[in-house]
Formats: C-alpha cells, structure tokens, sequence
C-alpha cells in the first residue's frame, strides 16, 4: 500500500509538471513546425481508419471471425 502511495505521487509529479510546461509556461519559440508531406498523410489514414472502425466496428470483427473459423479456433 505505501508502494502504491509513493509511486503515484512520483507520477502525479511527473505528470503535473509535463501538463504546467505544455500549457502555463511560455514557449520558447514561436514559430510553427512543419510536418512532412508522408506524416501528414500518415496520420490522416490513421484518422480515417480510427473514425470508419469506431463507427463500424462488424467491418473488422467479420473478418476476426471468418481467421478464426479458417483457423479453426
């Protein structure tokens, strides 16, 4: 129990001071960073597939279990 106690105050620590950088302190430069072309596009088929799975989810699980019945599990 007291383990427990002190590893979440380590990572309370932790992660309170990353949130106090990412949004009370201020940046230290101001300019935007570019993404290349391929992350951009990367990320955005990530989205999609996110969002179409999310909503749709049968598409894969269908497929889940047509393997398993091919694989005889």
């Amino acid at each position: 129990m007291i383990i427990a106690l002190i590893t979440t105050i380590i990572s309370l620590y932790y992660y309170l001071k990353l949130l106090k950088a990412m949004f009370i302190d201020a940046p230290a430069d101001e300019t935007p960073i570019a993404a290349p072309g391929g992350i951009m596009a990367a990320v955005a088929i990530s989205a999609a597939a996110i969002l179409l799975l999310g909503l749709f989810p049968n598409l894969i699980l269908n497929v889940i279990d047509r393997v398993q019945l091919v694989a005889g599990l």
